[in-house]
């Protein structure tokens, strides 16, 4: 008996380090819009939303943005 993929998009919820939800999608606008609630709902101090493309392992949005070091 094989084990179904679980999704080739995955969206992560890290809250004070710690993952608190995880989901995975195959359709990239339902990954999206989990996404965007899961910001929406959970977005504060010491919360990351984070989905990758696990096809190729990019990171598809993050929030908050990594705002890059001068």
């Amino acid at each position: 008996m094989t084990t179904p993929s679980p999704g080739r998009y995955e969206l992560t919820l890290v809250v004070d380090g710690t993952t608190v939800a995880y989901g995975w999608w195959d359709q990239p606008s339902t990954a999206e819009t989990k996404w965007s609630d899961w910001r929406r709902q959970h977005g504060r101090d010491g919360a990351r939303v984070i989905l990758v493309d696990t096809a190729d392992g990019s990171v598809v949005r993050r929030w908050p943005q990594l705002t890059p070091r001068t």
